[in-house]
């Protein structure tokens, strides 16, 4: 019986194989390395993995590599890396229009602008993460799987445009088999423990009985194109969604900034005003692990949010004379009709940054503009062409066209009586994951020291 209570709580009934794909929020690259980590050092720990017990991994991004980097460093093992793509890192292989920051959501924390993973120098980590595009980091991440394979070699074996099935306990170890795409076996081994490290299920982007998807998180997209207020200048761009992915796409829109930091920093908002955020965002954090029903989740998200939208106005009392000027200078020109459209009263991503930059933008185009860009209360439910000859076939085929949107009221929690508009030339939707069960939160260090 596993009496490491890490352990135990990913572990699978068998207490054989361990599950870090669904192993809850936040989801951060940093979160995902840390949480290898921490499962591979336990496992070095409770000796399931040794010089006679190796190591699956199953899955070949962030987490999975970070396991298997972890336990070649760390112990004498053997590891197998498996996955059903062609090469690791394939989520951020096929993105280039995403800049990844790795401190920049611990905002309000002081080290939030460090600019590098790990920021503290007695950190360790398998995979250094710099300021970057997602691409530009896979290819630097593939680099550093490929010095392990030679530093260990005989230890590694990489197992791409693979599967596994038939997997068999026997004793205390798993036998495993190997298939190619074309469903032929290929080959077979047996573990100590295996690492299922596949990643987060499909996202849902787009509705039931419609034929319209969106752009997908990690796919190229217009919407940090220079030009694209010309692209929706009749009908501008809907934004469906309240979690960080639906924030970060918002702010993409409607500012001439590649990632939030740029906007923060060129705010210049003094640090005192950062005490207040980081209460809140403490408060809510430590909530979150306790929450075991969605109204729990439900109420934090709510309380932090009514905060938020406090401390803006307070912000923006006390400031906003200097700030309106500074932040039109960040907003698009000309500035494109946006629209962010979510079915609760409040927002429920994880990270303030997003959170506060969001509500301060708002906050200055109603005051500046008499704008209205966000829309709690109203669930997205239908997405058609206008015209007759346009088919939704991809999301790209689909920019600057115009769609027929529906929703419906969400009743949840007080709402704005205004309603979004019907017609829009580009429609984002992040409305999180399919088949995802309830999210475990947890709060995990910003780093390690060992």
């Amino acid at each position: 019986m596993i009496v490491d209570h890490y352990l135990r709580a990913h572990a699978f009934e068998d207490e054989l194989q361990f599950g870090l794909s669904l192993s809850g929020a936040p989801i951060s690259i940093r979160d995902q390395q840390l949480r290898a980590t921490e499962l591979t050092d336990r496992l070095i720990d409770a000796r399931r993995i040794n010089r006679l017990r190796p190591l699956l991994v199953v899955g070949a991004g962030v987490a999975g590599i970070s396991a298997a980097i972890r336990a070649l460093k760390e112990s004498h093992c053997r590891v197998t890396i498996v996955d059903r793509k062609p090469r690791p890192f394939s989520l951020q292989a096929n993105c280039s229009t995403r800049i990844l920051h790795p401190t920049q959501y611990d905002w309000p924390l002081d080290h939030w602008n460090g600019g590098q993973f790990p920021w503290h120098p007695r950190a360790s980590a398998s995979l250094r993460h710099p300021v970057a595009r997602a691409d530009d980091l896979a290819d630097m991440w593939s680099d550093t799987l490929q010095s392990a394979v030679t530093d260990y070699k005989g230890r590694v074996t990489q197992r791409f445009s693979q599967r596994v099935s038939n997997i068999v306990q026997e004793d205390d170890l798993i036998n495993v088999d190997f298939f190619d795409r074309a469903g032929t076996k290929v080959g077979q081994d047996t573990f100590g423990a295996v690492a299922w490290c596949t990643g987060s299920p499909a996202e849902r982007v787009s509705l039931a009985r419609s034929r319209y998807r969106g752009f997908r998180f990690w796919e190229d997209d217009p919407l940090g194109d220079p030009d694209f207020s010309a692209a929706v200048q009749d009908t501008g761009a809907l934004i469906s969604g309240s979690g960080d992915g639906a924030l970060q796409d918002f702010l993409r829109v409607v500012t001439r900034t590649s990632i939030p930091k740029e906007l923060y920093d060129g705010l210049r908002i003094s640090d005192e005003f950062r005490h207040g955020f980081f209460s809140a965002n403490d408060q809510a954090y430590r909530c979150l692990p306790w929450c075991n029903t969605d109204k729990r989740i439900h109420a934090v998200f709510e309380s932090l949010h009514s905060t938020y939208t406090e401390l803006v106005d307070s912000l923006w009392r006390k400031r906003g004379a200097f700030l309106g000027p500074r932040l039109e200078t960040y907003l698009r020109d000309p500035l494109p009709r946006v629209q962010l459209a979510y079915q609760h009263g409040h927002f429920t991503c994880y990270y303030g940054l997003n959170r506060f930059l969001v509500l301060l933008v708002a906050k200055f185009l109603h005051e500046r503009y008499d704008k209205t860009v966000l829309f709690p209360g109203w669930r997205l439910t239908g997405i058609e062409p206008l015209a007759g000859d346009h088919e939704c076939r991809n999301p790209m085929m689909c920019h600057g066209q115009k769609h027929r949107a529906a929703f419906e009221r969400y009743q949840c929690c007080s709402t704005t009586n205004l309603r979004p508009d019907d017609i829009h030339q580009c429609v984002v939707i992040r409305h999180g994951v399919k088949g995802r069960k309830k999210l475990r939160y947890s709060v995990l260090p910003y780093h390690v020291p060992w």
